[in-house]
């Protein structure tokens, strides 16, 4: 059969196509010549059925140009040909450039193609020679070993991909997500600055996809050197628009959707904490990232025109709440705020709704270590049956372990100044009783 060669390709009887990787040819230390086009004809020396390997052995180095050969498929698959050692004294004319002693393994008597002592032989004068042959190689017919350093090839790339929030991070200073690049086939991490931006916001990120959509714009800049990326970087104007107002714009909202009753947990609770009103907002586990006090949340309120008692609730939380406990919240069927009062001998607890025309006040005596639980069973029953209903039933209690006030807001007959000094005086005769 007859094996041509071409600078990628083994043809073998015109009909069957290798490359050199499905050869033993160490064709990375050689280079055949380009014409006449060199083939070799061999014979079969072994088959492997499982491998598809076939080997064989040269018989002629230079078969006339015009030789015969028959173009028929094989009986069987060939993957891969494999030549016995081959003649170097014939087969280097093939070639016009090689790395001798890197392929002498494929090669009876290579190591005749230099005589033994030559090197010694040469003197100063046919060394100048052949270096003066090489620089005239390299500059005139630069092939495989005389490769100049190839200048780098750099580019400056920018692309823009939408980040959705629900895989990004947000940290301390800024955002961080993941991406895939797709034309370099690499997954990179990036990390978009921004000093307003806090780890405590992943617990609302919904607030900041309402404000922006559920995904971000990001500008990657790549630095690729001969097609490898050795610089990136991001950038988004979305990202930049979270500033101080955004920011204090979303702490305001948050307390302001407190009083369209929002989606309560666990149905049992009627009190809450300040990180349990807030948490009541989000998916997830929300809480007071904005450290909202309880002046804070009054002044939101009041600013917005949702606080009918300003007076009533501005006097109680500043004069009256006491130091050692934090105001309590309801949030169902109205919001309000549940204060506490300690004398020497009692505890009163106020509860004070935003638009309520009355007070209701629960006293006990000091050591009740069960007092929170105490009153969010008494409010529960109001949310209930209505107030009323519970003044009926404490009414008729047979044994009360406790008092219960209603204080009327006076009516509308009186100034703003005159109800709150009225409602304040009914307020402190309770207290004072029993101070």
């Amino acid at each position: 059969m007859l094996v041509l060669f071409t600078k990628d390709t083994i043809y073998i009887n015109g009909v069957l196509k290798l490359t050199y990787d499905q050869s033993n040819l160490p064709k990375r230390y050689f280079e055949f010549i380009n014409s006449p086009i060199p083939s070799l004809v061999v014979e079969q020396l072994d088959y492997s059925e499982q491998s598809g390997t076939l080997k064989v052995k040269v018989v002629d180095y230079s078969p006339p140009g015009d030789s015969q050969f028959y173009e028929e498929e094989p009986e069987f698959p060939i993957r891969r040909i494999e030549f016995d050692k081959m003649d170097w004294n014939k087969f280097s004319p093939l070639v016009y450039s090689f790395t001798l002693s890197k392929m002498g393994g494929m090669f009876f008597n290579a190591n005749q193609a230099y005589p033994s002592g030559y090197l010694s032989e040469i003197n100063d004068t046919l060394k100048r020679q052949v270096k003066s042959d090489e620089e005239h190689l390299r500059q005139k017919a630069p092939n495989l070993f005389f490769q100049e350093p190839k200048k780098p090839i750099v580019e400056h790339i920018q692309t823009s991909i939408k980040v959705k929030f629900e895989k990004a991070t947000f940290r301390d200073g800024c955002i961080s997500f993941q991406a895939n690049l797709k034309d370099f086939n690499s997954i990179r991490d990036f990390t978009i600055e921004n000093g307003n931006l806090r780890s405590e916001f992943e617990t609302i990120k919904p607030w900041f996809v309402k404000r922006i959509g559920e995904s971000f714009t990001a500008t990657i800049d790549l630095k690729v050197i001969d097609g490898e990326i050795t610089e990136a970087a991001a950038s988004s104007e979305d990202i930049s628009k979270i500033n101080s107002e955004l920011i204090e714009s979303i702490r305001v909202q948050r307390v302001l959707n407190l009083v369209k009753t929002p989606r309560v947990k666990d149905e049992s609770k009627s009190l809450f904490n300040h990180d349990e009103i807030f948490g009541n907002l989000d998916e997830g586990e929300g809480r007071n990232v904005f450290n909202s006090s309880v002046d804070d949340i009054l002044q939101i309120l009041i600013t917005n025109g949702l606080a009918k008692n300003i007076r009533q609730l501005e006097f109680l939380s500043s004069d009256k709440q006491s130091l050692n406990d934090k105001v309590r919240f309801t949030l169902r069927p109205h919001f309000g705020f549940l204060f506490k009062v300690e004398t020497s001998t009692k505890q009163f607890f106020i509860w004070e709704l935003l638009n309520s025309h009355a007070t209701y006040v629960w006293e006990r005596e000091i050591n009740d270590l069960y007092l929170y639980q105490f009153v969010e069973q008494e409010i529960s029953f109001i949310n209930a049956n209505g107030r009323e209903e519970y003044r009926r039933y404490y009414k008729n209690l047979t044994t009360k372990d406790f008092k219960f006030h209603l204080l009327e807001h006076e009516g509308a007959d009186l100034t703003e100044d005159e109800r709150f000094i009225a409602w304040k005086n009914k307020l402190e005769r309770v207290i004072l009783d029993f101070s």
